[in-house]
């Protein structure tokens, strides 16, 4: 009787030139390797961006201190002495390396925006313009939530330790201004992606359904009286993120090297 080990020695002789094939393509008729990457692989890798980009940037987040602070965000109402005090906290020991955390997490979420877009236009026959003002909403809004964040933790660049009260108020007021600016973004990137993936059906039709709803929500939220600089309809979002990469990865098209 062979062991579970000696099973697994004797199958991966057998898998490996399909292993090999995936990811460094097919072999030439001179017995080479085109030395690129599979298309499959490609695809999985845009699709794994997006939930490793929102694990990047919710630990960039909690290391730079903007979420889970001793010291509560205050209102957009507060007087002039909490907003100092939030302000001018003591900045993380690893501020930086939560910075780089979060525009790494960035950059991930736009390769898998454009990941989704790719998805959608093809399924639509390359001729789906809903799929492109998609792909625009999430460069918008990732333009916003990144000059938010910035105007928020300014404390932690070198200037940042210098800032005077008149100063750490505005940068206070733009960054609480900005916060529906990137709910809006949510909603630009959503409703056009989702109605496209009901569309070409690129998507499960409950996944598409539900993004739909939660765009339409972020706009909403995006008209309503500032209460906060988070939502219910923008942690749906992230959790939206996370699925669709996960569907996306499982749905990538298996390269023809490897099928054959």
């Amino acid at each position: 009787m062979l062991s579970n080990a000696d099973r697994l020695h004797s199958r991966w002789p057998r898998r490996w030139p399909r292993v090999r094939r995936t990811v460094m393509g097919p072999r030439t008729p001179g017995g080479h390797t085109t030395g690129a990457m599979s298309p499959q692989v490609w695809d999985r890798l845009g699709a794994a961006a997006g939930p490793i980009g929102v694990l990047f940037a919710l630990a960039g987040l909690a290391a730079t201190g903007a979420t889970g602070n001793v010291i509560a965000r205050p209102a957009r109402d507060a007087a002039i002495q909490e907003v100092v005090a939030y302000m001018s906290r003591p900045a993380s020991a690893i501020s930086s390396i939560g910075f780089a955390c979060v525009l790494t997490g960035f950059f991930l979420i736009l390769v898998f925006a454009a990941r989704l877009w790719a998805s959608l236009k093809s399924a639509a026959g390359g001729l789906d313009w809903l799929a492109t003002a998609g792909l625009a909403g999430m460069v918008f809004y990732l333009s916003a939530d990144i000059a938010r964040f910035m105007f928020t933790d300014a404390r932690n660049l070198a200037v940042g330790h210098h800032l005077q009260p008149a100063e750490s108020v505005a940068f206070f007021d733009i960054s609480n201004a900005l916060t529906p600016v990137a709910w809006a973004g949510i909603a630009m990137f959503l409703i056009p992606s989702s109605l496209s993936a009901v569309r070409s059906r690129a998507l499960p039709a409950w996944l598409a359904w539900v993004g739909l709803a939660i765009g339409v929500a972020n706009l909403v939220w995006a008209w309503l009286p500032p209460g906060g600089t988070s939502t219910p309809a923008e942690d749906a979002f992230i959790l939206w993120l996370v699925a669709t990469g996960v569907v996306l990865f499982r749905r990538a098209p298996v390269a023809t090297g490897a099928r054959n």
